[in-house]
């Protein structure tokens, strides 16, 4: 432990959603990334800032790291490496004061002295359309729902605003009430509830949809409030004050739960609670940072990452929390073992599907920069791969030869591929908002592209007769063609509420499955109807089982999850091993298995459950 977490104030922290990974950013204008369990540091601090880090943010996994600096940059980072991504994101005039990640990391919101808040895709590192404005003076605190869909900025002038992100208009007026500076933000999961907090002491509650107060503002704090936090299910609310403490509330009562928690010596600055609100962590002035875990529905403290007083370390459930860390420690290390085991087994799997192929065949040339999309023709006899360099390549992968020219794609990033089911055709989805299709044998266009309308086109599938071809849109929707004429096929299908990032049919045919940023939700490709009710999961992507009677979804949280996709019911409890994101997900072709790949680096393989009895004929 070290007596000064940053060597003076600690301005900022943020947690992972699981809680096993927490960030602080200080006035040595270094980040540091720690084990929250050990209370040492995870890595070595993160450095590039040219004076204070004001804010850090992070995405639920822990996998993506953003801090905003005095330099006037916005800086992202790999939480687990300290590896920076991409250059910094510069745009504010002045100091960065704030910012805020969605929850699966590809949305950033900065705000800054300058009055301005940004929109950043983290990916690119490009800034969404234009910088909102409207405030007048400082915006100092920023926040984006789960899905990224709306943003709110606190402001000098008073106000929060709200913005809708995709089309950067204002989501509706102005709310006002507090006197004096609005300090800080916080949304629960789709921003239905917002909390913000200000020099006039009070924390207020607001409906987004309606602009309404909720209830009355909660009052407690001596002094001005000045960063405020909610756990995405929205349970409690914590805030922080220069009173030198934490409080927490009742969204829902607007009533305080429990007593404050002190130990701070000093103002408390930032506050940041897991998904469940099991654990929180606050920092401050003191130049500590300090962990709370609830118990009971009371809030006792747990321990210091720097010593404070005598009394912050002496709890006197101390010894059964350290004795349950270390059963729990014990348990992650078997789990480990058994995951190195199958890791091998898979390693020597794969070095000896390798030594079955000609050593020229490896690798494949030609492609510029990152791939970001692969696959093969149903006949295995070529290889499509797409990327930054806005062209689609084609091999015969078992010579490694390019196969005829590359495929422009008009000069833009290619997310997805996908070859149609008998192989006439190749469809690649791209940045221009365009579906465009070729003879993969010819490399000639067939017919005109196919227009998404707004935003990149993030996938693409082929229905099992080829009949149909569906396209998932970073404007929330999915649309329909028929691949033959190049005419779509229904209304786009609309409900989900920001970039819908993946498309998968059932084996069958009669069922489209699209993940959005909160939902996994069904659709009856014919009638472009939805199959039932949304299926809630924050997921990367989605696999059919090979008899069309399981669906699994690759969770941001680290697990893979089962539903049966007749019913729309959750298969079993999720599948857990994996400690960081998963991202993908796939069956075995006789169903009896089920991988999941994840930002962990591992890859991890279960026996597939049978089908629910209510799902056999």
């Amino acid at each position: 432990m070290q007596h000064n977490v940053h060597g003076g104030r600690v301005w900022s922290v943020a947690l992972s959603g699981s809680g096993r990974l927490l960030a602080t950013a200080g006035e040595d204008g270094t980040v540091q990334a720690w084990d929250a369990a050990t209370g040492k540091p995870h890595s070595e601090p993160f450095t590039g800032h040219n004076g204070r880090v004001w804010s850090v943010a992070m995405s639920f996994s822990g996998g993506v790291l953003a801090s905003a600096g005095e330099d006037g940059t916005v800086r992202l980072w790999n939480s687990y490496t300290g590896e920076r991504r991409g250059r910094p994101l510069s745009g504010h005039n002045g100091r960065v004061l704030s910012v805020a990640l969605n929850a699966d990391g590809h949305m950033v919101a900065s705000a800054g002295r300058d009055g301005t808040v940004r929109l950043w895709d983290t990916a690119t590192g490009k800034l969404h359309d234009r910088p909102l404005t409207g405030h007048d003076g400082p915006v100092w605190s920023v926040a984006l729902n789960v899905s990224g869909s709306l943003v709110a900025s606190a402001g000098h002038d008073g106000t929060v605003r709200l913005w809708n992100t995709a089309t950067g208009e204002p989501h509706g007026q102005p709310l006002t009430g507090h006197i004096g500076r609005v300090r800080a933000v916080a949304m629960v999961r789709e921003g239905s509830l917002l909390a913000s907090a200000g020099d006039d002491g009070t924390v207020r509650l607001w409906d987004t949809a309606t602009g309404k107060l909720h209830d009355r503002p909660l009052t407690g704090h001596s002094g001005r409030v000045v960063s405020v936090a909610f756990p995405p299910g929205g349970r409690l609310l914590a805030t922080a004050g220069v009173d030198h403490t934490v409080r927490l509330w009742d969204p829902d009562t607007g009533q305080p739960h429990g007593e404050p928690l002190t130990g701070h010596t000093d103002h408390v600055r930032s506050v940041a609670m897991t998904d469940n609100g099991d654990l929180l962590a606050s920092a401050g002035d003191d130049g500590t940072v300090r962990l709370w875990r609830q118990e009971n529905d009371a809030v006792p403290g747990l321990e210091a990452l720097a010593p404070g007083p005598e009394q912050s370390l002496a709890h006197p459930g101390l010894a059964a929390l350290r004795k349950e860390r270390d059963e729990l420690a014990h348990r992650v290390a078997v789990q480990d073992a058994a995951a190195v085991s199958a890791a091998a087994r898979i390693e020597a799997l794969v070095s000896a599907l390798y030594a079955r192929l000609p050593l020229e065949g490896l690798p494949l040339a030609g492609l510029a920069g990152r791939a970001v999309a692969v696959a093969f023709s149903p006949d295995g006899r070529l290889l499509a791969a797409a990327g930054e360099d806005s062209a689609v390549w084609l091999w015969d992968p078992v010579t490694g030869q390019p196969h005829g020219k590359p495929l422009n794609h008009r000069r833009v990033r290619v997310w997805s591929v996908a070859f149609s089911p008998d192989g006439r055709l190749l469809a690649a989805a791209g940045e221009d908002s365009t579906v465009r299709l070729w003879d993969p044998v010819t490399g000639q266009p067939h017919g005109k592209p196919l227009n998404h309308r707004k935003g990149r086109v993030v996938s693409v599938a082929f229905s099992p007769d080829g009949r149909l071809l569906a396209a998932a849109g970073q404007d929330s929707t999915v649309r329909l063609w028929d691949p033959d004429t190049g005419q779509p096929h229904g209304k786009p299908l609309t409900g989900h509420t920001y970039v819908v990032r993946s498309v998968a049919f059932s084996p069958d045919g009669r069922l489209l499955a699209s993940v959005g940023s909160t939902t996994v939700r069904l659709w009856d490709p014919v009638t472009c109807q939805p199959h039932g009710e949304p299926l809630s999961g924050v997921v990367e992507s989605v696999a059919f089982s090979p008899d069309g009677r399981l669906l699994a979804g690759a969770g941001i949280d680290g697990m893979v999850r089962l539903w049966d996709p007749a019913t729309g019911r959750p298969h079993g409890e999720p599948l857990t091993g994996h400690s960081y994101n998963v991202l993908s997900v796939a069956f075995s072709p006789d169903g009896r298995l089920l991988a999941a790949g994840a930002a962990d680096g591992t890859v991890r393989v279960w026996s597939s459950p049978p089908p629910s009895q209510d799902s056999l004929p």
